[in-house]
């Protein structure tokens, strides 16, 4: 992690951050495999490894739950009711192995510090968003919390990002999107926002390179370094 010590004294910067929630802030597959492939083996589905269910995640769980089915078994009504499933095991049990990942608490604090906003944009339903953020990460002053909601498109579409923007009151051109996965990286891009990928989460750094990314992170405590190479005095 970066310590305050090495920060410049007296430097402001003039920025804001995204962050993805899921591979990027908190370790959270374990849970979601085993929530999906509860759902699978009832139905009589072969179950996902967590190496598969880290590619088929990111994107909501209507893409989560049709990758994960057998190719020929991906009908509408299967589709439908793994994701049913899915959503009532995980409701119950999203907190038996998930984490934040070592140096998250320090970071956010030491950005905090700094003056510098914060907010999550996730892919998953709203609801569960905030009580996972407030059971994991207590006390972190983000400016908002937001998951899947009835008026946003989910990612990568860019409208969600850019409100947040605007409540963080920062242009676009200086918030720093930070996620783990291609639909982050295309979400930033679309945004027109710096795009941040992280290489401790659930996708590889080839991807997120290939789909926009402008900086990579390989722990937290590198946030702050990025930040301060690529923000203005």
């Amino acid at each position: 992690m970066m310590h305050s010590s090495t920060i410049p004294e007296g430097r402001r910067i003039r920025a804001a951050l995204i962050y993805d929630l899921d591979g990027t802030l908190l370790d959270t597959i374990g849970d979601m495999a085993d929530a999906m492939n509860a759902a699978l083996e009832a139905r009589g589905f072969p179950v996902r490894s967590e190496e598969e269910c880290k590619k088929l995640v990111g994107e909501g769980p209507e893409v989560f739950g049709h990758g994960a089915l057998p190719e020929d078994a991906r009908t509408p009504e299967n589709v439908a009711a793994i994701i049913e499933a899915y959503r009532a095991g995980y409701a119950l049990n999203w907190s038996r192995r998930t984490c934040p990942y070592s140096g998250i608490p320090d970071m956010l604090a030491t950005v905090h510090r700094m003056g510098i906003p914060q907010a999550i944009l996730s892919n998953k339903r709203d609801e569960v968003v905030k009580e996972i953020t407030a059971h994991f990460l207590p006390g972190v002053p983000f400016v908002a919390v937001c998951g899947a909601r009835r008026e946003y498109a989910m990612k990568p579409d860019a409208a969600a990002a850019l409100d947040l923007a605007a409540l963080m009151e920062c242009a676009p051109s200086r918030v720093f999107f930070v996620g783990d996965t291609k639909t982050d990286m295309q979400t930033a891009r679309a945004a027109g926002m710096r795009a941040v990928g992280v290489c401790w989460g659930f996708r590889t750094a080839e991807e997120l390179l290939a789909h926009g990314a402008h900086h990579l992170l390989n722990e937290p405590g590198e946030l702050m370094a990025c930040l301060l190479r690529h923000t203005a005095p």
